[in-house]
């Protein structure tokens, strides 16, 4: 259970600071909800993969890539805009309508912690390992 356990982040946001709290349970509904929502669901996987840091970060064509990718998830995630706005309002725990007018930066400053999150990554990993252990 240890390696779950991790200290919550902050991040300053127009000179507030803000704490993204551990995620729960019910967090990964809420986006899981939010992937339906936007229809990415089935695209989550191959999307992480592309965002992720480690794959070929200063390759010139790597960059491309994610900028592609990025309008694609912006463009698809525009149907589930309240939903993303409820999501991340309940991570550092404000209302809805300051998240509306964070600076694009701030979304992405808040994202990276979620997503890098080794309480996030230890989840995944296990629902992963009992997956296979039912197959």
């Amino acid at each position: 259970m240890q390696e779950i356990m991790e200290q919550p982040k902050t991040v300053v946001i127009e000179g507030k600071e803000y704490t993204v709290r551990r995620l729960a349970l019910f967090d990964v509904f809420r986006f899981v909800n939010i992937l339906k929502h936007a229809n990415l669901l089935a695209k989550f996987g191959e999307l992480m993969k592309t965002f992720d840091p480690e794959n070929g970060e200063n390759d010139e064509s790597a960059r491309e890539l994610r900028v592609r990718a990025g309008i694609e998830l912006i463009l698809s995630l525009a149907d589930a805009e309240e939903q993303i706005y409820e999501f991340i309002a309940g991570i550092i725990q404000t209302d809805k309508n300051t998240v509306k007018h964070f600076p694009l930066e701030a979304m992405v400053d808040i994202l990276q912690i979620v997503f890098r999150s080794n309480d996030l990554k230890a989840f995944l990993d296990k629902v992963a390992r009992l997956m296979n252990q039912t197959k």
